[in-house]
């Protein structure tokens, strides 16, 4: 029989619930029980536990390690994480932007752009006549858009005779397939 003299200094000791069971060969219910009649929290979760290296788990955080792989190697929940670092015990780390300004983003897009237009630029056949194929793409009747029968991702040539009507939703199920 399991007394308060027992189990009260286990609970003491920081040890969870689980390691308590297998200590004594208790079930969960009895653990539980003496947990609540003592007057403890429900849970003895690794942040009230003392043998966490705080300093270790902050530096793998801030080295890049996600909540989850901190959960995984140190074997506490995210819940703890989330409950260290609301109380101060683990820093956060700061979200760092992609793009500082505005600016620096336009010029990554226009960069981006320049790459492509240069790409298409050079899948248009030197001393091809473009105004048929301006017409094609004026013509082109209500429901239907122009498709690349050879995609130009796939080496297609933007020429008239790689280019047909297509309705709308046949042109987006071939995507950039050759049929």
């Amino acid at each position: 029989m399991i007394t308060q003299d027992i189990i009260q200094p286990l609970f003491e000791e920081g040890l969870r619930n689980k390691e308590i069971q297998a200590l004594l060969g208790a079930s969960s219910y009895v653990v539980s029980y003496w947990r609540k009649k003592l007057g403890l929290p429900k849970t003895s979760g690794a942040s009230t536990r003392k043998d966490l290296d705080w300093i270790a788990i902050q530096n793998d955080h801030s080295n890049g390690m996600s909540e989850r792989q901190l959960s995984k190697k140190y074997g506490i929940s995210t819940k703890t994480i989330f409950d260290a670092k609301k109380s101060g015990k683990l820093i956060a780390r700061h979200f760092v932007k992609k793009w500082k300004t505005y600016e620096q983003h336009r010029a990554t897009m226009n960069e981006a752009n320049a790459r492509y237009r240069a790409r298409k630029k050079n899948q248009v056949v030197p001393g091809e006549d473009l105004q048929p194929i301006k017409e094609l793409y004026k013509q082109t009747p209500p429901g239907y858009e122009v498709d690349h029968i050879v995609p130009l991702s796939k080496g297609g040539l933007h020429t008239l005779t790689n280019l047909q009507h297509l309705t709308k939703t046949a042109n987006r199920k071939k995507s950039n397939k050759i049929l």
